[in-house]
């Protein structure tokens, strides 16, 4: 009985020491685990923030561009809206239309402008037309060129 509690031990101290010794061992592989993982864990944290910062910084850009667009936009909306107007004035200057006037000279000299539509009939010795605008409605007929009646 003596030799079997003397071999215990023994086994018991080696196994101490051993126990003491792998202990020891994961510790430090803890320690170094916990040291790698604090190091990618602050890599992948510094990633992270200088993919925000460039995502803060194209949407910025991004932001400005389409203001800078929207601006654009309504500058020349602005700039048509005043030369639209413009044109307007120089338009309604202009006198009205005369029987005999040809087709040329009622879209340069006269107030009525270029018609919205045009519907023509051509037969064998004649071309008559149908000059229609929408904002009357107001309509003006050709023959051979020639303004022959107007309707408004």
């Amino acid at each position: 009985m003596k030799l079997l509690t003397g071999t215990l031990l023994a086994i018991a101290a080696s196994t101490s020491q051993a126990s003491e010794l792998n202990c020891q061992f994961f510790a430090d592989a803890l320690k170094t685990a916990q040291g790698d993982m604090i190091a990618y864990t602050q890599k992948n944290y510094d990633v992270c923030v200088a993919n925000n910062a460039q995502i803060e910084a194209e949407k910025a850009a991004s932001a400005k561009a389409y203001a800078d667009e929207q601006a654009a936009a309504e500058a020349k909306k602005q700039h048509d809206l005043e030369v639209g107007i413009a044109a307007d004035k120089i338009q309604a200057a202009k006198p009205g239309v005369r029987i005999g006037m040809t087709a040329k000279q009622v879209i340069n000299n006269t107030n009525w402008g270029k018609p919205s539509s045009i519907n023509r009939t051509v037969t064998s010795h004649t071309v008559t037309e149908q000059w229609v605008y929408n904002a009357g409605p107001n309509y003006l007929y050709f023959k051979n060129g020639v303004l022959v009646a107007v309707q408004n």
